[in-house]
């Protein structure tokens, strides 16, 4: 597409006026590219390093925890309110919601991070409170964006939101790069090389969302299947119906009331509390307990992402294939037969060797919840269910993992952590997998005078057509558009 710039110059004694014309092309950014930077940018600033980057500078395994415990429950507030935020502006008619607010989270994450280097400068400064202050300031303006980038992924697929793996697979290849070159420089030149990466890859995303007013409509990406449409989008004329029906302690009640998407959630706290020790401390227990280098710990991203890139880019079939409900339960078995391995190991090769389950667990497990929480929630609270589903696994997951991972370390080993870890998920997998008849989802009216001609709309596998049969059981979650009368 494009568009003509017209340029009209100052009359020449009244009498002479110049008009140009000349087609400037519309950039659109797909998803695919965000995600890549995203990625990039996460393993610089907020990555699986950083416990290195703490160990550098003083810090304990049990302040780590803490730093990190403390980053998870402000960012599970930080994100519930923003994603709700970010729908009631789309609501509200600002189509470029998303997309700002992803510019400004990237730019003040990169200003914070880089406030740490009064630490390393020497200045007479009390290190962990400048790394708890900083850390608490990032989680409030970064932790939403990974909800809302999954939200403007499925936005612009419309009707194709199976095909999310292959916009998604591009950050994990992102991922592994990113990390295997931070290990390796950083082993060469030091864990100061991350403040560079973080500016840098800090301001490509920002130029590269400042690019993306081409998808301010949302529209499908290009090759969508056949027939496939963008329903009920933020442009939509059924889409509107007023920003103050859009809540996320609302989405939240409506989701626990139901036992079957209750069971759903409880899993999903299970699996937060495990990967944050993966996330957060793996990386801890390579360095001192195995005596791995920096190289290693990267390399280890690169053979996990090696296994999620295939099931990324195959997750329309997938999904058709094993649905939701078997698709998640796979993911959770991986992740307890890779933690257990943990246990076993003598040195930070085999735990390499155990890493490909990471992949295979990251991205059924994201591709199951990400597709299902979309199929249960009210279009206009796309947002808002991704944010809601991010704040329990890492918001709350995150906080009680990495709060009780970093003690349990300091007192008794990383193996008795990682034990109690498979424990923990596969009681959420039994609770998820057990989970019997379904009860009709009753929601409390609000207010007459907040709330005229409030409807309750039924979101499962009939609304939504996301769904197959597979996944009957799941999607028949009933969760209510708590919508105004327009």
């Amino acid at each position: 597409r494009s568009i003509k710039l017209e340029y009209q110059a100052p009359p020449i004694f009244g009498v002479a006026r110049l008009v140009v014309r000349a087609p400037v092309a519309v950039m659109t950014v797909r998803p695919r590219w965000i995600y890549f930077a995203y990625f990039a940018f996460r393993a610089t600033s907020i990555g699986r390093f950083m416990s290195v980057f703490y160990l550098d500078r003083g810090l304990k395994a049990s302040e780590m925890g803490a730093l990190f415990s403390l980053d998870a429950i402000v960012g599970t507030f930080s994100t519930t309110y923003f994603s709700a935020r970010v729908d009631r502006q789309l609501a509200e008619g600002m189509l470029l919601a998303r997309e700002r607010a992803m510019r400004l989270a990237f730019a003040v994450t990169t200003l914070l991070f880089c406030v740490q280097a009064v630490v390393d400068l020497g200045l007479p400064v009390p290190p962990f409170a400048v790394f708890v202050a900083c850390r608490l300031l990032i989680a409030i303006v970064f932790s939403p964006v990974s909800s809302i980038l999954n939200a403007h992924t499925l936005a612009s697929l419309g009707g194709d939101r199976a095909r999310f793996g292959e916009e998604r697979l591009w950050g994990a290849i992102s991922w592994a790069i990113a990390n295997m070159i931070l290990g390796v420089v950083m082993d060469h030149l030091g864990t100061w090389v991350m403040y560079i990466g973080t500016v840098v890859l800090g301001g490509c995303a920002v130029v590269l969302l400042s690019g993306s007013s081409g998808a301010r409509k949302h529209q499908p990406l290009p090759d969508a299947a056949p027939g496939t449409e963008q329903d009920a989008t933020p442009t939509d004329s059924k889409r509107p119906r007023g920003a103050a029906n859009i809540s996320s302690g609302q989405l939240l009640k409506a989701y626990m009331t139901n036992p079957q998407s209750r069971s759903f959630f409880f899993a999903v706290f299970c699996l937060g509390v495990g990967m944050s020790l993966v996330e957060n401390l793996l990386f801890l227990f390579f360095v001192e307990d195995m005596g791995a280098s920096n190289a290693l710990c990267g390399f280890s991203v690169v053979v996990t992402v090696a296994f999620e890139i295939p099931l990324l880019s195959h997750s329309k079939s997938l999904l058709e294939r094993f649905g939701c409900r078997l698709l998640f339960s796979i993911g959770l078995v991986c992740y307890i037969v890779r933690v257990l391995g943990y246990t076993i190991c003598p040195n930070g090769w085999c735990v390499v060797a155990f890493e490909p389950l990471h992949g295979v667990t990251f991205a059924c497990c994201h591709l199951a919840a990400v597709q299902y929480v979309s199929s249960i929630t009210p279009e206009e609270q796309l947002t808002t269910g991704q944010g809601v589903m991010c704040s329990i696994q890492q918001g709350l997951g995150y906080f009680v993992g990495t709060l009780g991972g970093g003690f349990v370390i300091q007192l008794f080993g990383e193996k008795v952590l990682y034990r109690g870890a498979a424990s923990l998920v596969t009681l959420g997998l039994l609770v998820f997998r057990l989970q019997g008849m379904e009860t009709p989802l009753v929601l409390e009216k609000r207010p007459a005078e907040v709330v005229e001609g409030e409807a309750s709309v039924a979101i499962g596998k009939e609304a939504s057509g996301r769904l197959e049969e597979d996944d009957t059981e799941l999607a028949d979650a009933v969760v209510p558009a708590l919508g105004l009368a327009r």
